[in-house]
Formats: structure tokens, sequence, C-alpha cells
């Protein structure tokens, strides 16, 4: 599936649903890694650690568009989850 840079062959396009379904198997994956670390660190701490490489692999797979969508998801499974006030998306502190 790889293009041969040689012969100038791209491969074809990924379906639509299958770019979604990667982006949004990503983020749900970052946050199930980040959920399994709370049994040892606070609830707050390191919020997005996993997120990082979701975005990459979502935007490696999907494209540009299903990067920033997976930004999106992230940054709102974060804050809701990860950043006080826990289960609230509106952020007190700056």
């Amino acid at each position: 599936m790889i293009a041969d840079i040689a012969s100038g062959e791209i491969p074809p396009h990924r379906q639509w649903w299958k770019r979604l379904s990667v982006t949004v198997a990503c983020v749900l994956a970052g946050w199930l890694l980040r959920e399994a670390l709370s049994f040892t660190l606070p609830a707050t701490a390191l919020p997005f650690i996993f997120f990082f490489p979701a975005v990459a692999l979502a935007t490696w797979y999907g494209g540009f568009w299903h990067g920033v969508l997976s930004i999106a998801l992230s940054g709102l499974v974060a804050t809701w989850f990860f950043i006080e006030p826990i289960h609230s998306l509106a952020i007190h502190r700056l």
C-alpha cells in the first residue's frame, strides 16, 4: 500500500468511513489508555499524554482534516475527563 516513489504510483484513496473510524478509534484508545493511568496518577495529571500519538496516527492514516478532527475530539475528551472541573467543559483557571 506504500507508494513506490520511483514508479510514481499513488495508492488508492482510503474510503471516508475507514478514515473516520480510525480517527475515532485513535481518540478512544488515547482516552482508554489515559484512563488506565488514573489508578497510578492523579486524575488531572498529564491529561494529553496519550492523545498526542492518537492525533499523529489519525493524521497519518486519514490526512489533514482527520487530524484536525482528532485534535478537536481529543481536546473535548481531555477537558471533560481530566481537567478541573471534572465532567465539565468549563475551564475556571487559566
